[in-house]
């Protein structure tokens, strides 16, 4: 595996685990709690659920963008 491939793995999984904990802040802090475990998600927790998804996807989009424009020869 070449150098580019690795860095592009590591800008990949740097985006995928911002996701992960956007969606667990936004899970931890409009989550209802029952019996100490969360059960359900208010109504703004799930509109901030899909912004975090959207804001995702958008993040990715620019990273491919960016990662393309990247001159790796050098």
């Amino acid at each position: 595996m070449d150098a580019k491939t690795r860095y592009q793995i590591l800008i990949a999984i740097g985006g995928v685990l911002a996701f992960i904990v956007a969606a667990v802040a936004v899970g931890s802090a409009f989550g209802e709690n029952g019996n100490g475990v969360v059960t359900s998600m208010t109504p703004t927790g799930g509109l901030a659920l899909v912004g975090t998804i959207a804001f995702f996807i958008l993040l990715m989009a620019g990273l491919g963008v960016w990662l393309e424009r990247q001159e790796f020869d050098s």
